[in-house]
């Protein structure tokens, strides 16, 4: 999403907090079910993409190149191995009707990111598609999920602000289970979360072990 009174570009990664992040930055009300390129945001029939999910490739695409090379750029990002749960889960009801278990979700996710319409932005896709172009980091800043909100204040500082984020979307599904990641996970997810999102591990410094979430 684009905040032009900011002059920012904030790269919104499902399930990092976004949401509270959007709102922070510009409480409009804005219509997802309308197209707004300006701000980036809303739903793009054109592309078939939510814009305020849109990856850095579109998002350079359809904005200007005065404004994409001089305003500030950010995004947040997470652990594969939790971020993984949050998405089944945020959206449990579509995704047990079409994966079923979320163990049969991991198993499907090599063969559901070969569709290359989801490149353009989407859940399911690796995070460097948010904050990296031909393997060359376009954010001026990345924070960790982990570190919320603490690790917001050099942005707070660049921007001018002097507050924190409030919670907003955050929902928590009474089938999610309370238990470490290294209880969810076995052997064979594991090797397939290391696999689909190595380029994740590698660029954020993550452990590709759940048993240091």
């Amino acid at each position: 999403m684009i905040f032009h009174h900011h002059r920012a570009i904030f790269f919104h990664i499902g399930k990092t907090a976004g949401v509270s992040v959007e709102k922070w930055l510009d409480p409009s009300n804005y219509d997802a079910r309308k197209t707004n390129r300006k701000v980036m945001f809303g739903w793009d029939r054109e592309r078939g993409v939510y814009l305020q999910h849109a990856s850095v490739e579109l998002v350079k695409e359809l904005t200007a190149t005065e404004i994409f090379e001089n305003y500030f750029k950010f995004s947040i990002v997470r652990n594969p191995f939790t971020r993984a749960i949050s998405v089944y889960y945020y959206l449990y009801d579509q995704h047990q009707k079409q994966h079923g278990s979320f163990q049969n979700y991991i198993k499907s996710l090599p063969r559901l990111l070969t569709a290359k319409y989801l490149y353009l932005g989407s859940h399911h896709i690796p995070q460097v598609f948010y904050t990296h172009l031909d393997q060359h980091c376009v954010c001026d800043q990345i924070v960790k999920f982990e570190h919320l909100p603490q690790c917001l204040n050099p942005i707070k500082q660049r921007l001018g602000l002097d507050t924190n984020p409030k919670h907003h979307n955050k929902i928590i599904h009474p089938m999610r289970p309370q238990t470490h990641p290294a209880e969810i996970y076995s052997n064979e997810m594991i090797q397939i979360i290391q696999d689909v999102y190595a380029a994740d591990f590698e660029a954020f410094n993550y452990s590709p072990s759940p048993q240091d979430v």
